[in-house]
């Protein structure tokens, strides 16, 4: 696998998963507040962040594929193929959040309809993240082909998409409830423990994984110190948006904005020792 194909395929999965969970918590907040609010209608503006973030990913992650007829060849496997439904998801998801993006820039839509297609959208958007974190589940590929591989890409996802909510709320000035922003906080906080317990379980199994010339230990011997350097960028990130809400008592927009390249930068180096360890069966 050639490093241009890691890079695009890494910037995807650490992106657009953050992007599409980050998108749902902003709708559940937009969906509590007074429609047609002057609040409400400045969060779907910057619903734009989130959904910026899913399409850098899904842009990159179609530079692998190497021409957009390919990409377009994918979607023909929808149903069968895990990576033409990886696809599919990521369409439906950013084709029901764009579209409800740009109508906000009208007055035509009703507030129950507004509230249907948010829950339709934040649907979609788990569904992407959920399509994504299984698709590496390839019996020939050992070393993916693990428990733990779905479930650190949803407690990785949940790390950093609280933080891009965050920075959304700060950038947006939303007058966001304390309580509502300790919660996030404390989604995140546990998800990059979760993850980095995740990390080193499957770390620990890759002993056992052989082909006929090594352990799959081998490939990423510094895997260990690239959990490491996840657990305290994460979580020093979480701790730059800490501070600076108990100083000023609300989300300032250059701290949370730190955190969140401290936490997404994490997310990235976990995931080259992942692409690292490609090892098929047999060889």
């Amino acid at each position: 696998m050639g490093t241009d194909i890691r890079i695009a395929l890494m910037l995807f999965t650490v992106l657009a998963p953050a992007g599409a969970i980050a998108f749902a918590f902003m709708s559940a907040r937009i969906v509590s507040l007074p429609a047609r609010s002057a609040a409400a209608l400045r969060l779907e503006r910057y619903l734009a962040v989130p959904i910026a973030s899913c399409m850098v990913g899904l842009i990159a992650s179609a530079t692998h594929l190497g021409t957009p007829s390919n990409a377009l060849y994918v979607l023909t496997g929808a149903g069968r193929s895990p990576l033409s439904n990886e696809v599919l998801a990521a369409v439906a998801f950013l084709s029901l959040a764009w579209l409800f993006w740009l109508t906000t820039f009208t007055k035509g839509m009703s507030p129950v309809a507004k509230k249907i297609w948010l829950t339709a959208a934040s649907v979609a958007a788990f569904w992407l993240v959920s399509r994504i974190s299984v698709v590496y589940s390839i019996p020939t590929i050992p070393t993916w082909d693990s428990p733990y591989v779905p479930a650190s890409l949803w407690s990785t996802a949940l790390t950093t998409s609280p933080l891009l909510c965050c920075a959304s709320f700060a950038l947006a000035k939303d007058d966001t409830p304390r309580s509502c922003v300790w919660l996030l906080f404390a989604v995140g906080f546990l998800a990059a423990l979760a993850s980095v317990v995740l990390l080193a379980m499957q770390n620990a199994e890759l002993a056992g994984i052989r082909d006929s010339y090594r352990t799959a230990d081998v490939l990423v011997p510094y895997y260990g110190v690239c959990i490491a350097a996840f657990g305290v960028l994460a979580l020093s990130g979480y701790g730059v948006s800490v501070v600076c809400l108990m100083k000023r008592r609300r989300l300032g927009a250059v701290p949370t904005c730190i955190g969140l390249a401290l936490a997404v930068f994490a997310a990235i180096v976990v995931r080259v020792p992942f692409y690292a360890m490609h090892m098929t069966v047999g060889m």
